[in-house]
């Protein structure tokens, strides 16, 4: 929404046989021109429940 400021969500399905596995990724992102911080949480699940694999994350770009 801002020059220094990001949100962003990612969904994606995938269907194998009767098993529908679905991953969310909703983050939010500060930063300048060459360097930003991300935070977020992804979801994923596996026939309608949440998997173990889901969390927390953070994480460093920077771009040269």
């Amino acid at each position: 929404p801002l020059e220094w400021f990001g949100v962003e969500f990612r969904p994606a399905w995938y269907r194998w046989y009767e098993v529908t596995i679905g991953d969310y990724d909703l983050s939010a992102s500060l930063g300048a021109r060459f360097v930003q911080f991300h935070a977020g949480y992804r979801w994923l699940w596996d026939n309608g429940v949440v998997d173990v694999q889901s969390g927390p994350y953070a994480g460093l770009s920077v771009a040269f």
